[in-house]
This record gives C-alpha cells, sequence and structure tokens, in this order.
C-alpha cells in the first residue's frame, strides 16, 4: 500500500511525504528499505526543522518496485 496523493503535505508549491507517513503506511521492513533507499536522496529541511522526503523521490521508490507485493512477500 502507498502513501494517497490526496495526502500528502506541501510546502509552499512542493510536495512532500515525512518517515512518519512512510512508516504509517507501509510495513516495518519496507519503511526499513525506504529508509535506506533515501539517504541517497536530498530532502527538503522545513521552517520547523524537520525533514520532509520530496514526493517525486517517493513515487519513485514505489515504482522502482520496493513494496513487498511487488516483490511477491507477505505483508508483515
Amino acid at each position: 500500500m502507498a502513501i494517497p496523493k490526496t495526502t500528502y503535505l506541501f510546502h509552499q508549491d512542493i510536495s512532500y511525504v515525512t518517515m512518519e507517513m512512510v512508516k504509517a503506511h507501509h510495513t516495518h521492513k519496507e519503511a526499513t528499505q525506504f529508509r535506506k533507499w533515501c539517504s541517497g536522496q536530498t530532502c527538503m529541511r522545513l521552517p520547523n526543522g524537520t525533514s520532509g522526503i520530496y514526493s517525486w523521490d517517493y513515487e519513485r521508490w514505489c515504482q522502482e518496485g520496493c513494496l513487498s507485493h511487488q516483490l511477491g512477500e507477505t505483508m508483515d
């Protein structure tokens, strides 16, 4: 299951997701894989000091077949 695009957050005109959103919509294994994959990507620093993950990076990760059901794994 992926994060619904309708729940993406915005800073100015840039859409983003948070690691908390990833954890809420993915298995523990997927969230761990995403965190590792995302470590090589840039992210945005929000005014409150937290990080936002660009939605296009998150969508690219999903499209690359990194979800459990795409790998033929059962959900944790």
